[in-house]
């Protein structure tokens, strides 16, 4: 899984101007009677990636056609049928001028495409409960609520970037818009998940300037999981040793060893509700007034392996639900 930072996406300038609540599109779908049109692929170019530029004409056949391109001022190629030039986006902040030249019918058609390169990434987090100095991510599971954040660098030039609090968030949720958490300075968005591992949604934003003449554009996978339950030997003088959870674990005989539990991922808010059920040996312990530390003691001459089991649930909650087992070898 990849650590929360997605790929940057580009906007456009010029005739690449955002459309309503949908997401931007570099062109029409078809160009209009008598022009040639100039398309980008893809819509959303990653900094430092070769990109295409297509022109479309009904008009004329391109493809019969003599078209002259010129890129930054340059003239950089022309012929008959070449209907598309590719070029390297370069860094963040670097602008990109491609025009075309069509000459066809004793007439000649034009079209320009400007845009610079932006950059945006999404983090996001889960309201589920992780124990004291977890440096992980809480992960959702069924029902949790999840807020995404923006971080767009948004280029107005080479060197500067727009204020992210006067830029204009439009959030989508499983390609549903979501216009009750977008606008103006709208850098997060919160949703909750549905029940059920597995299950997968989507979040996409779409970021422009006030005069919409740059975009980003990112995206982003969150899946559901499940509530996991993690051991971990307690210490009686150093607490529990959370760098390192065991499913296994030993004691001489005479002597105890206590075990500290974590319901990771359960929902954060339901954490004091859970319900904590141990049996030991398949005997059920009837002392759980700590439920998330398990002692056990040895006798002198003891030996052999003990066997405990845990389930942790919800009483109301049917998704929240975990189960999970340890061995202790009495040597």
């Amino acid at each position: 899984m990849k650590k929360f930072i997605f790929t940057f996406f580009f906007g456009f300038l010029g005739g690449l101007g955002l459309g309503g609540w949908g997401i931007a599109h570099a062109a029409p779908l078809f160009p209009p009677q008598g022009q040639v049109q100039l398309i980008l692929s893809p819509e959303f170019p990653e900094q430092n990636q070769v990109v295409t530029v297509t022109a479309q004409s009904f008009s004329f056949d391109p493809d019969a056609t003599f078209l002259s391109w010129t890129y930054n001022g340059k003239n950089v190629a022309s012929g008959k049928g070449l209907t598309s030039y590719s070029f390297n986006t370069g860094p963040a902040g670097s602008l990109h001028r491609l025009s075309v030249t069509a000459n066809a019918k004793d007439t000649t058609f034009n079209d320009t495409l400007v845009f610079r390169v932006s950059d945006m990434f999404l983090a996001w987090e889960a309201q589920t409960y992780t124990p004291p100095g977890y440096r992980g991510r809480a992960l959702p599971t069924s029902g949790a609520l999840v807020r995404v954040y923006a971080f767009p660098e948004i280029f107005v030039s080479a060197a500067q970037t727009a204020n992210p609090d006067n830029l204009i968030y439009q959030w989508t949720l499983d390609d549903t818009d979501a216009r009750d958490q977008s606008g103006r300075g709208r850098k997060s968005f919160s949703f909750q998940v549905a029940n059920g591992k597995g299950v997968t949604h989507r979040v996409s934003v779409i970021v422009t300037n006030e005069d919409k003449s740059t975009s980003a554009f990112a995206k982003v996978d969150v899946r559901v999981e499940d509530p996991q339950i993690l051991f971990y030997e307690d210490k009686t003088l150093e607490g529990p040793r959370y760098e390192r959870a065991s499913t296994q674990f030993s004691v001489a005989g005479g002597e105890e060893v206590r075990v500290r539990v974590e319901p990771y991922f359960f929902l954060a808010g339901f954490i004091d509700e859970l319900s904590y059920q141990w049996r030991i040996n398949g005997q059920s312990l009837q002392d759980t007034s700590q439920p998330r530390q398990f002692l056990f003691r040895t006798e002198q001459e003891s030996r052999g392996t003990h066997h405990a089991t845990l389930t942790i649930e919800h009483p109301s909650q049917l998704f929240q639900r975990g189960s999970g087992s340890v061995s202790i070898e009495v040597r």
